[in-house]
């Protein structure tokens, strides 16, 4: 899979882990020399959940997280170490290289969200629902 701004060619392949067991399906990731960089889009209480997920992967680099209401950006920002607090994806975007977002939003904005981020070539995470109608 190639990044959205085409900074890396190769992102991660997928491969069937060898430990196996009682036929649960497993996957070992791959990932590039280079780390995906990745933001969050949302400063609510979700956001913690996935920054707790993230933070801990040796490929995934956690730059940036964007609300409306900055504050809130900011609080989880200097809270857990990430670097960039902005007000706007677009805003967010403009102001550092990302590979993929996290969409954090109410579902009511998860389509809009992830349309803008896929019109700025980013790759994009977002929970269900994808859009409420």
């Amino acid at each position: 899979m190639a990044t959205g701004n085409g900074s890396v060619s190769k992102i991660y392949t997928l491969t069937p882990h060898p430990d196996n067991r009682l036929g649960v399906v497993r996957w070992s990731y791959r990932m590039s020399s280079k780390p995906l960089r990745a933001g969050l889009v949302g400063a609510g209480y979700i956001s913690e959940y996935h920054v707790a997920a993230l933070k801990p992967l040796a490929g995934v680099e956690l730059v940036a997280i964007c609300d409306p209401d900055l504050s809130r950006a900011k609080a989880i920002a200097e809270r857990f170490g990430i670097p960039g607090a902005y007000t706007s994806l677009k805003e967010m975007a403009a102001a550092t290289r990302l590979d993929v977002i996290h969409v954090l939003t109410p579902p009511a904005y998860h389509a809009a969200v992830t349309l803008e981020a896929l019109e700025l070539g980013l790759h994009v995470f977002v929970e269900k629902p994808l859009a409420t109608t």
